[in-house]
């Protein structure tokens, strides 16, 4: 048998979803804790397997009892539509599951900017060159990759957009007098997530906005992001994505500088892939392990298995971790051994006892 549930504490909220302060008056706020019957649980599903990647897994009204704030859905899809139609798959092959470098949420935005760049002038500079590197894009935020950043742009100019528009449409006038007006309007504005934003893109709805203030919202768009490939057409991907790894005693003193961080690598993927990775996160682990077969286990993790500096094993694991090509997670041979003994009373005694 399968399962998913959350642990821990999970408040009974009543009167209030918990997304901003309020005043606990009127029959406001914590109850104690959420009846255990209501704790949130997914058993045996029908499909024969459990996937999350920090999204909902439960239908709304179950899900708005424990919070509102959940991932994107499209890494999970991924990883969903990976494991379809494959009742058994080894290690190795659920292993380039997380090694998938699509940005699924992304996929829209790219056929967005290519009807957009379509409309724009044939004259402006670098638009036929963008074209051509957007229609040509397979979603894969990958290593030589150079349209990622391109689409990026393009995606972040209409989020903030649309979504200053939603705001200034939905938020209470101030004006408004009318309680339960104000709180319409309040829950309105805070649904407005990215799904919503495009899904206001892709309806185009005019009343929320006219046909020409669409393609004008959408053009500007597409200019920015020609900018954004002329500003820079060649660097790679991977080498945009370098990652960043240091030290907290580095961050906390300016003497101890980076001595202690471990080495930057390139590496593809991004935080909206299943391969999660930016310059200052990544997946701190990836294991995969068959129980009764954990022999054919693997595991690959930053860094090392010693927080030592001067230890060889201080960051031999990085390489492989940052390359996708773990280490068994089954102990193989002793490489060396340490040994802590109490400091005895005496000085000399406790210098003799040291290895």
């Amino acid at each position: 048998r399968i399962g998913w549930t959350l642990s821990g504490f999970i408040p009974d909220r009543q009167g209030y979803d918990g997304l901003s302060p309020v005043t606990h008056l009127d029959g406001r706020g914590w109850f104690g804790m959420l009846p255990e019957i209501e704790r949130p649980r997914v058993m045996d599903p029908s499909s024969g397997a459990i996937v999350t990647a920090n999204n909902r897994l439960l239908p709304l009204p179950a899900a708005d009892r424990i919070g509102r704030v959940w991932a994107d859905g499209g890494r999970a899809w991924r990883i969903r539509a990976e494991l379809d139609g494959r009742p058994v798959m080894t290690e190795w092959q659920l292993l380039s599951v997380q090694l998938d470098e699509t940005i699924q949420r992304f996929i829209p935005y790219r056929d967005l900017l290519i009807d957009s760049l379509g409309g724009l002038e044939s004259t402006l500079p670098g638009r036929d060159a963008t074209l051509d590197l957007v229609v040509g894009w397979d979603g894969r935020a990958s290593a030589n990759d150079t349209a990622t950043p391109v689409v990026e742009m393009f995606r972040r100019t209409l989020q903030a957009e649309v979504r200053a528009m939603l705001l200034e449409r939905f938020a209470p006038s101030a004006d408004a007098i009318e309680a339960e007006e104000i709180t319409a309007r309040s829950n309105a504005a805070s649904a407005i997530r990215s799904s919503t934003v495009l899904a206001a893109i892709e309806g185009r709805d005019p009343r929320i906005l006219s046909p020409d203030g669409w393609r004008a919202i959408l053009e500007q768009g597409a200019r920015t992001a020609v900018e954004i490939h002329l500003a820079d057409p060649d660097t790679p991907w991977a080498e945009r994505n370098r990652s960043r790894s240091p030290h907290p005693l580095g961050m906390a003193h300016p003497l101890v500088g980076d001595r202690f961080d471990l080495p930057a690598v390139r590496q593809p993927g991004h935080w909206g892939a299943v391969r999660v990775q930016s310059r200052g996160f990544g997946a701190s682990a990836r294991f995969v392990a068959s129980p009764g077969h954990l022999g054919d286990a693997i595991l690959a993790t930053p860094g090392g298995q010693s927080g030592r500096p001067r230890s060889p094993h201080y960051s031999d694991l990085h390489a492989s971790w940052s390359e996708g090509a773990p280490e068994p997670l089954a102990p193989g041979p002793v490489r060396s051994t340490w040994t802590i003994s109490p400091v005895a009373a005496d000085s000399d005694e406790a210098d003799a006892s040291r290895p």
